[in-house]
């Protein structure tokens, strides 16, 4: 087997796997958190309906909160697919990443009435993004080079 070139061994990004592998850290410990919210949602419906007697308003409210819940595990875990793709060096990766994390960054603003931790954990998740976005040209750009 004969080589017109020599073969240039692939760069590897470590950056992105140590900031992805955060994010695996964070996304899977909100969806943890909210799988809980969702269980203990269904578990206590009929008992708050019990206690409260308040012609089902509040067994409303709870499957409410138990649909949202299902929504942001639902988020967490495609945030955790993009990044597996982006790591993987897929460029669909990185969108389905940003927008499943734009939309928790919305869903935290929109939820934090003020208040400093929300705020918090909103700015985290838009530095998170940003370095993403920032990590995953670097990587492509790498790539193209190698390419050529």
């Amino acid at each position: 087997m004969e080589l017109d070139g020599p073969l240039i061994p692939k760069k590897k990004n470590s950056s992105l796997k140590v900031v992805a592998l955060l994010s695996y850290l964070a996304n899977g410990f909100w969806a943890l958190m909210f799988l809980l919210l969702f269980l203990g949602c269904i578990i206590n419906a009929g008992k708050v309906e019990e206690v409260v007697q308040m012609d089902g308003v509040f067994e409303g409210l709870i499957y409410v909160m138990a649909g949202i819940s299902i929504v942001m595990v639902m988020i967490s875990i495609l945030c955790i697919y993009g990044l597996s793709e982006l790591v993987k060096g897929n460029k669909s990766g990185t969108r389905i990443y940003l927008i499943c994390n734009s939309i928790w960054v919305l869903l935290v603003f929109y939820a934090s009435a003020g208040s400093f931790v929300y705020i918090t954990l909103g700015l985290v998740s838009v530095i998170f993004m940003l370095i993403i976005m920032m990590l995953s040209k670097d990587n492509q750009l790498e790539e193209s080079n190698i390419k050529a």
